[in-house]
């Protein structure tokens, strides 16, 4: 008897994972793979899309890393200016009050 209703068991626990297999089975079957791919390519093109943009941005960095560094020149420059013509004046000064 209790072979039997270890058999039975086993039976109806089988019988069950059949039953939750063959649903499985059902769902892969139905499963419908465009929804998936037009993910895919609406992901692609995004890729693409933020691709693009980088390549624009590392353009415009780049632009405007020359432009800082040009106004750093002209602003050196003009420090430089600005220093000797204080020099020149402040010569002026001097030379005005030892002649005057």
């Amino acid at each position: 008897m209790s072979d039997e209703k270890e058999l039975r068991a086993a039976l109806e626990k089988a019988q069950h994972d059949n039953k939750l297999l063959t649903g499985q089975l059902a769902e892969l079957r139905a499963f419908d793979p465009k929804e998936l791919l037009d993910r895919v390519h609406l992901l692609e093109k995004e890729i693409a899309d933020l691709r693009q943009r980088l390549e624009t941005a590392d353009r415009v960095r780049a632009d405007w890393d020359a432009r800082v560094r040009s106004l750093r020149r002209e602003l050196d420059i003009a420090r430089a200016e600005q220093d000797r013509l204080r020099n020149v004046l402040e010569n002026e000064r001097l030379t005005g009050k030892k002649n005057g």
